[in-house]
């Protein structure tokens, strides 16, 4: 960040928004709330990714707190379509487990993996929350 070269904020900005939640990171994406181009998107990218993980948390914590299957499978569909690796992490700390998360949770495990799996395989096609540039573009990068 002190650097204040685009690509070097970018990444920084991505570093944040791909970590757990934390005031450093929270504060660090305010920064660049107003930007635009090239550090807008970033960012952008940055807080979508950085806002599901605290969403992924939220919905973790219903599901563990359920006191019945429908409420569990309501928090359920919708942590299993924003969960990504970062899950690994955090997942101990929401609490203590309830009955019925105790009962269903194996019954969604296929698709966090699948969705954890997604996110993982979205981000190697990207740089900086954008299309990866054709090589003839990138400083570098070998044509030929």
């Amino acid at each position: 960040m002190a650097i204040q070269e685009p690509a070097k904020t970018a990444r920084a900005l991505l570093v944040c928004g791909f970590s757990d939640l934390n005031e450093h990171a929270t504060r660090t994406l305010q920064r660049f709330e107003a930007c635009e181009g090239f550090v807008g998107q970033a960012y952008g990218a940055a807080t979508y990714a950085y806002h599901r993980n605290a969403w992924a948390r939220h919905w973790y914590g219903m599901m563990k707190s359920a006191t019945s299957p429908e409420e569990f499978w309501s928090c359920a569909v919708l942590f299993a379509k924003i969960v990504d690796g970062r899950f690994d992490l955090w997942h101990a700390e929401c609490g203590s487990p309830g009955e019925v998360f105790a009962r269903f949770m194996t019954t969604i495990d296929d698709s966090v993996n699948s969705r954890i799996k997604k996110w993982q395989s979205e981000r190697q096609s990207k740089l900086f929350g954008g299309d990866i540039p054709d090589p003839i573009f990138t400083f570098g990068q070998s044509g030929s």
